[in-house]
């Protein structure tokens, strides 16, 4: 497991894609990421890989066992890419209906503000006939009186 990078029989990976996945798998050995059983599928991975060199008839049985647990893994990570795109899809529904009930509630705000300032106008406009008519009254009565 030394020299991954090193006479990888991968044919649809370039010599790029072999050294990336031999690195890969080389960083998770030395992290010492897999405990039991999981480290039974990093060496199905390196199996199906084609990592390490081995007769014949071992390789084509090891990919055999290695099959089911690369199958679990796909579809582990199938789930997984589900999970987030169903995640992804109901934070954005969630962040649009949250930006249209500030659109609204800001369109009804602004409906809310031009009333009151309408009733502010009418309510000044009644002062200054009030005090209009409290003028002339005041007028009226001081002819009369006096």
């Amino acid at each position: 497991m030394d020299n991954l990078s090193e006479d990888t029989d991968i044919p649809y990976m370039n010599g790029e894609g072999k050294l990336y996945a031999a690195d890969s798998l080389n960083n998770l050995s030395k992290l010492n990421a897999f405990t039991g059983d999981s480290q039974d599928l990093l060496f199905g991975l390196e199996e199906h890989f084609g990592t390490e060199k081995k007769n014949g008839s071992d390789a084509q049985e090891s990919q055999k066992n290695a099959s089911p647990q690369m199958r679990n893994l796909l579809q582990t990570q199938c789930i997984c890419l589900v999970l987030l795109t169903v995640t992804f899809l109901v934070s954005l529904a969630l962040t649009v209906f949250a930006i249209f009930l500030i659109v609204h509630k800001s369109d009804q705000l602004y409906e809310k503000l031009s009333k009151i300032v309408l009733e502010a106008n009418e309510v000044e406009e009644i002062r200054k006939m009030n005090t209009l008519i409290l003028q002339y009254f005041n007028q009226t009565l001081l002819s009369m009186g006096g």
